[in-house]
C-alpha cells in the first residue's frame, strides 16, 4: 500500500492537477449552461401555450416529452388495445377543436393558412410581397403552426399531438401494446454523458506524463527481467487504473448530479423500447420527428430496458470505457521516453473517446453511422484490455516502443 500511495503522489502531480481542474472547470462552467436547458425542458408544467421554433431550437421545449407527459399521467406507463378508441376519440375531438380555432384565428385567415386534410398539417401559402411585411411575432406565430406547437383557446393540446396520437395508435394495432417514454428526454442525454466522456479524457492528460516520468526513470530493463520488477510495473499499472478510474468516477458523480436535478424520476420505471423502435424504424411520423436520431442506435436489444437502468447502463458503459483507454495509454506510455511521442501514440484513443460519443452519445451526431451496440463496443475494448494488460504483466513479452 505505501508503495502504491508513492505511485499515486507521482501521478497526481500538483501543477498537473491544477492543468487539469482548470481545464475540467472550465468545461463544467459551459455545462451549467446545457443544464439550465434541460431544466427548462423537463418542466413541462411551466410550458406556455405557444412554443415557438426558438424554444424548439434552443432546446428548451419538448412537444415530445410535452405529449408523453401527458399519456403517462392518463394511461400509465403502457398503453393497450383496450385504449384505442379512448385514443381515438381524444383524437377526433383534437381535430375538431383544431379545425374550428383556425377558423376563427385572425392571423390564420389573413395569411391564408390551410388545413391539409391527408397530413393533418397547416401550411401557409405567404407570397414574397407578405413575407417583408411580417413582424417577428407573426412568424413565431405562423411557425408554431407549421410545426405544431400551437395551442389556442378552446384546444386542449398543441396541433402535433394529432400526428404524435396517431403514431402510437398504429403502433398499438401493429404491435398490441405502446410502451410511454419520451425520446427526447432520452436524446437529451448527450450533454450529460459527455461530461463523462471529458473527464476521461481529463484522466488522460494526467496518465500519459506519468507514464512518460516512469519511462524515463530507466527501470523497464529491471521491469521486464525480474519477478520485483514486474511486480513493480504491475504496481504502475494499478496506480494508474485506480487513479484515473477515481477521476473518470468523478466525472459520473456530476453527471448523476446533474442529471437528478432534472426531476423526471416519473420515466424512470419506463420501458425504453419502443420509443427507439419507432425512431429506428418508422421515417414518416412527427413523433420522432429527427431521421438523425434513426442513425446510431441497433434498438431492438434495448426492448424490456427501463429508462432508469438504460441510464445507469450507459454511465456504466462509459466508466469502463474510459477506464479501458486509460490503461491502454498507461501501457503504452510506460514504454515511452519522449513526451510528443507518447502524444503521438495515445491521441487516437482519445480521438476513440470522441468519435464513441458522436456515434452512441449524441443523437445529432451528423456523419458517423454504425450498427454496432455500445455494450458489444465496450466488452469488446474491456476484455482486450484485460489480455493485454495480463500479458504485460506475467509475461513480460512486451514489444518496445522508443523515441
Amino acid at each position: 500500500m505505501r508503495i502504491l500511495r508513492l505511485e499515486l503522489k507521482k501521478y497526481f502531480r500538483p501543477v498537473r492537477m491544477m492543468l487539469v481542474l482548470a481545464l475540467l472547470c472550465c468545461f463544467c462552467f459551459a455545462v451549467s449552461e446545457s443544464q439550465r436547458k434541460a431544466l427548462s425542458l423537463t418542466d413541462t408544467a411551466s410550458y406556455p401555450d405557444l412554443i415557438t421554433s426558438g424554444d424548439r431550437l434552443s432546446k428548451r421545449r419538448s412537444l415530445d416529452l410535452l405529449f408523453h407527459d401527458q399519456l403517462l399521467e392518463h394511461y400509465g406507463e403502457t398503453v393497450t388495445a383496450a385504449d384505442l378508441p379512448r385514443l381515438a376519440s381524444e383524437r377526433e375531438q383534437l381535430r375538431n377543436q383544431i379545425i374550428a380555432a383556425a377558423a376563427e384565428d385572425p392571423i390564420v385567415l389573413r395569411y391564408g393558412m390551410e388545413f391539409d386534410p391527408e397530413t393533418e398539417e397547416f401550411r401557409a401559402p405567404v407570397g414574397k410581397e407578405v413575407v417583408g411585411t411580417l413582424s417577428q411575432e407573426d412568424w413565431d406565430y405562423i411557425n408554431a403552426w407549421e410545426a405544431g406547437t400551437m395551442r389556442l383557446k378552446g384546444m386542449d393540446h398543441p396541433i402535433g399531438f394529432l400526428s404524435q396520437n396517431k403514431t402510437v395508435i398504429d403502433w398499438i394495432e401493429a404491435k398490441g401494446v405502446y410502451h410511454v417514454m419520451s425520446y427526447d428526454l432520452i436524446g437529451m442525454l448527450e450533454d450529460n454523458f459527455l461530461i463523462v466522456i471529458v473527464f476521461s479524457c481529463g484522466a488522460l492528460l494526467l496518465t500519459v506524463p506519468y507514464g512518460v516520468l516512469e519511462a524515463k526513470s530507466r527501470t523497464e530493463g529491471l521491469s521486464a527481467s525480474t519477478k520485483t520488477g514486474r511486480a513493480h510495473y504491475s504496481r504502475k499499472l494499478a496506480c494508474a487504473a485506480l487513479a484515473s478510474g477515481i477521476v473518470i468516477g468523478l466525472g459520473v458523480l456530476l453527471a448523476v448530479l446533474a442529471f437528478s436535478q432534472w426531476k423526471v424520476s416519473r420515466y424512470y420505471g419506463c420501458d425504453v423500447g419502443d420509443a427507439m423502435n419507432i425512431c429506428w424504424d418508422n421515417t414518416s411520423n412527427l413523433l420522432f420527428h429527427s431521421t438523425a436520431y434513426r442513425r446510431f442506435f441497433n434498438t431492438t436489444s434495448w426492448n424490456g430496458v427501463s429508462f432508469g437502468a438504460y441510464y445507469g447502463l450507459r454511465l456504466l458503459l462509459l466508466f469502463l470505457l474510459g477506464l479501458s483507454v486509460n490503461l491502454l495509454a498507461a501501457i503504452l506510455s510506460l514504454r515511452i521516453k519522449n513526451a510528443v511521442t507518447a502524444i503521438a501514440c495515445t491521441l487516437p484513443l482519445a480521438l476513440f473517446l470522441l468519435v464513441y460519443h458522436l456515434a452512441y452519445n449524441a443523437p445529432d451526431g451528423g456523419f458517423i453511422r454504425t450498427s454496432g451496440h455500445p455494450c458489444e463496443v465496450v466488452a469488446g475494448l474491456f476484455l482486450l484490455t484485460i489480455v493485454i494488460t495480463a500479458a504485460k504483466v506475467w509475461t513480460g513479452k512486451r514489444k518496445d516502443i522508443y523515441a
